[in-house]
């Protein structure tokens, strides 16, 4: 472990007091970047992961839904890169509009629990083998990325931790993690991607077009 898991939120994590089974996301650098930046594939399945994500951020949500808490961190490196991101758009442009999604984006996540020197990529690996490794099996671990080169970043990440992940936490596109909420029957994605559908009218997420009726 690179730095020490701070005790309060890992007393958070796994308590069972309400025998609750924690729920953590983590994106990667990539599934950032699918929010920030020009629209793309994963655009709106992006956004409603993140406004899914600002919803459980929410105290009051956390503790009504305290049998199964959600919680979605970001890592320490992957912060530094989005900031750097942010301070070169405003050096070369002289705009914060970067910044300004940067801030409503660390607004929806969680802060890290330690610093990492992991690049950004490897950071999500370390950051869920971490968490793996201190809470075992009250937590559900999910990496949340849309980069096509994920199983290469996931290989050298295991090679590094000297083990497989495969039984420890699985990994989804933006894309699929939607399909896969809308097939549970999660009410609050259900219910973002009834709101966003207000406004667009028609939302291709997947090989799947979403019209309301």
């Amino acid at each position: 472990m690179v730095g020490e898991i701070d005790s309060n939120e890992l007393k958070q994590i796994t308590g069972n007091i309400y025998d609750k089974k924690t729920e953590i996301y983590i994106p990667c650098l990539k599934t950032y970047g699918d929010l920030l930046g020009e629209e793309n594939e994963f655009t709106n399945s992006t956004e409603i992961f993140f406004e899914f994500s600002a919803h459980h951020k929410s105290k009051y949500t956390e503790l009504k839904n305290r049998k199964n808490p959600v919680r979605v961190f970001r890592t320490s490196p992957i912060v530094e890169d989005l900031l750097n991101i942010a301070n070169k758009e405003w050096e070369e442009n002289k705009s914060d509009r970067i910044n300004a999604k940067i801030e409503l984006a660390f607004s929806a996540t969680e802060p890290q629990m330690f610093d990492s020197v992991m690049p950004s990529s490897l950071s999500t690996f370390e950051k869920a083998n971490v968490l793996k490794e201190e809470c075992g099996d009250s937590v559900k671990l999910i990496i949340i990325s849309n980069n096509p080169k994920i199983d290469e970043i996931k290989k050298i990440a295991e090679n590094e931790a000297g083990r497989t992940f495969d039984n420890d936490f699985k990994i989804m596109t933006t894309d699929k993690w939607v399909k896969w909420r809308v097939e549970e029957d999660d009410k609050i994605v259900k219910e973002i991607l009834f709101n966003q559908l207000l406004i667009k009218k028609e939302m291709k997420i997947g090989s799947h077009t979403f019209k309301l009726n």
